[in-house]
């Protein structure tokens, strides 16, 4: 596995993360800028292979956060994303957290229409960030295990008609 091309659903544009030189510039920027994944190598976020995809996920004011999806086996797969910096103005940080969340909310619904179809019948990732939990749990219908969040997938009709438009 390994991205495949651009995809534009509703509002959005999901692009491979690494095709622009600045895609490693912005990761490192938003990777060092984040307490819970300063650990991480920003070349993470852009990495491409057999079993993992990443990409930049897009709306019309510019990127919204860089996901990444590593297929553990055929039905499951981790994942991983990186938000942006969070603002200094809260302003622009609950309009951030908006877009972020919006983000999540549409990508999520795509992309589980795509994976299901191909065979993955479970996405989970570990988070400590109580925020997205709790988001993750009461608006994305995660199930919390400790810090793991698991969720099993199905094709809802939101999701075939989203994969459907890109076929």
């Amino acid at each position: 596995m390994s991205a495949r091309g651009t995809f534009r659903f509703s509002e959005f544009t999901l692009r491979p993360a690494g095709a622009i030189a600045t895609d490693a510039l912005l990761a490192k920027q938003w990777t060092e800028a984040d307490p819970w994944h300063n650990t991480v190598q920003p070349s993470f976020w852009i990495e491409q292979g057999q079993h993992c995809d990443s990409y930049i996920l897009y709306d019309k004011d510019g990127p919204v956060f860089f996901w990444k999806g590593v297929l553990i086996s055929p039905r499951s797969m981790e994942m991983h994303i990186q938000f942006p910096p969070r603002p200094a103005n809260a302003q622009e940080r609950r309009r951030l957290r908006g877009r972020v969340a919006l983000g999540l909310i549409v990508g999520l619904k795509w992309l589980e229409g795509i994976l299901f179809a191909t065979g993955v019948k479970e996405i989970y990732f570990d988070s400590f960030s109580d925020d997205l939990i709790v988001f993750c749990v009461n608006r994305l219908d995660f199930v919390q295990d400790g810090p793991l969040l698991r969720k099993r997938l199905s094709a809802s009709r939101e999701s075939q008609k989203l994969v459907e438009r890109q076929m």
